[in-house]
């Protein structure tokens, strides 16, 4: 797994601990059924809001705060989870453009009776090197730190 799958892990991990945090508690203060404290915690750190459950005066203080701290941390989980499917459907999208350039490529190369794989293999080193910039600049300034591996077999690129 990559540390971007970690990250989404990880997010997607502190989000079902808030909202089990927050049914819990609103169940000890208010007394609800799990279903109703669930229901609460998660229209309310979403900002969603509707008001047909209401905390009692006495425990506002404590929605305030619980407000506060886990609609942001909500937020920030959901913005990353957001990120790791955007930077995965991307990352797949580039290796599937540059599968289907070589077999397009090895199908020409090959319909001209000439060996595909002598002719162009300087064409893919160039390939394989763009393909690390793009991977890259998808991951951003952490790609320095993780060792990234593109090799070629067969017809498939495959980037770990």
């Amino acid at each position: 797994m990559s540390r971007d799958d970690y990250a989404a892990l990880y997010a997607l991990s502190s989000l079902l601990g808030i909202i089990l945090f927050g049914a819990a508690a609103y169940m000890m203060l208010e007394g609800w059924t799990f279903t109703e404290a669930l229901y609460f915690t998660v229209y309310t750190v979403t900002t969603v809001g509707y008001g047909n459950l209401v905390p009692s005066p006495e425990n506002r203080l404590f929605t305030a705060v619980f407000i506060m701290v886990c609609a942001t941390m909500v937020l920030a989980c959901i913005a990353a989870i957001g990120n790791w499917l955007v930077s995965t459907i991307q990352r797949r999208s580039a290796v599937r453009r540059v599968n289907q350039s070589r077999a397009i490529a090895h199908a020409a190369m090959s319909r001209m009776g000439e060996d595909p794989l002598d002719e162009v293999s300087e064409e893919f080193s160039e390939i394989e090197e763009s393909i690390r910039r793009r991977i890259g600049r998808l991951r951003g300034a952490r790609t320095q730190s993780m060792p990234m591996s593109v090799s070629f077999s067969g017809r498939y690129v495959s980037v770990t």
